[in-house]
């Protein structure tokens, strides 16, 4: 069994690597859908996006393989970003992070550590977990299967489709397994077998 690792990816020196990492993944996993569907890649939105979230590395036996990116609204865990490099994409990556995600979305609190070293805590009890995707993503599959539905949010239709809203209901009925071995707090490693 491989190891599954994710660790927030603080802004500093030292990971400036990842964030070029991250980009340059993002970019190349995305290009071709966003031609597809009319919209051009915009390197600023990226940096701006990156800034405004919270940052985690996907790594697999110590190896980077990915990165997801999340926004943390009072009410909504919101998932910017979950991307894989292509060999580790159908390999049961993307479900262990979103099991992950889900359980971080029903803890009755989030604990982070802020750029400045001062740790935020961030209490609700029901918090959803919500995300965009291209309407003809194979993605989507996937986040159906762990329980994300359809909203009504306003979604500007593209060329070859549109973006649908998805979301994720904390106290929903599917069947979450919980990850071995780890108290998914997000300040620590993440541990998990997949």
């Amino acid at each position: 069994m491989d190891d599954l690792s994710i660790t927030p990816i603080n802004d500093t020196p030292a990971n400036r690597y990842l964030i070029d990492a991250a980009q340059r993944l993002c970019c190349g996993n995305m290009l071709v859908t966003y031609k597809r569907h009319g919209l051009h890649w915009n390197e600023d939105q990226f940096k701006e996006k990156w800034q405004d979230n919270k940052n985690f590395a996907i790594r697999i036996n110590g190896e980077w393989i990915g990165f997801l990116s999340l926004k943390i609204l009072t009410d909504m865990l919101y998932l910017r970003d979950l991307q894989l490099l292509p060999d580790w994409q159908r390999r049961g990556v993307g479900s262990a992070c979103l099991e992950w995600l889900i359980s971080l979305a029903r803890q009755p609190e989030i604990s982070l550590q802020t750029v400045d070293t001062h740790e935020m805590k961030i209490q609700k009890h029901a918090r959803s977990l919500r995300l965009r995707v291209f309407s003809d993503s194979p993605a989507l599959a996937l986040y159906e299967r762990h329980g994300f539905e359809q909203v009504s949010e306003q979604c500007t239709p593209t060329r070859a489709g549109g973006i649908l809203a998805l979301q994720h209901n904390p106290h929903s009925t599917v069947s979450t397994q919980v990850i071995a071995d780890s108290t998914l707090h997000t300040d620590s490693d993440v541990k998990a077998s997949v």
